[in-house]
């Protein structure tokens, strides 16, 4: 049952979380604009893989950014991840 083809399982959402968002997004000594308000000086903190933002508290691993800078469901972006 859990082996159909795209089936989520909790391996390959570790896999997809673990993603370093570094590897995403383009930073300025560490810092970005942050996606989650309208922001004009980078506030995001990108380090370890995740990022925060010491303006808005917001806090994005790769598949929340790629849910919504890009506008993927939570499949897609898992599955996103996964290629890359």
């Amino acid at each position: 049952r859990h082996n159909r083809p795209g089936y989520l399982d909790q391996s390959r959402i570790e896999t997809a979380r673990a993603f370093p968002l570094e590897e995403l997004v383009e930073t300025k000594r560490g810092m970005m604009l942050c996606p989650l308000h309208d922001d004009t000086h980078p506030s995001m903190l990108v380090k370890n893989g995740f990022g925060y933002c010491f303006s808005c508290h917001g806090y994005l691993d790769s598949i929340g950014y790629l849910m919504r800078v890009r506008g993927l469901n939570f499949r897609e972006a898992v599955e996103n991840l996964q290629r890359r």
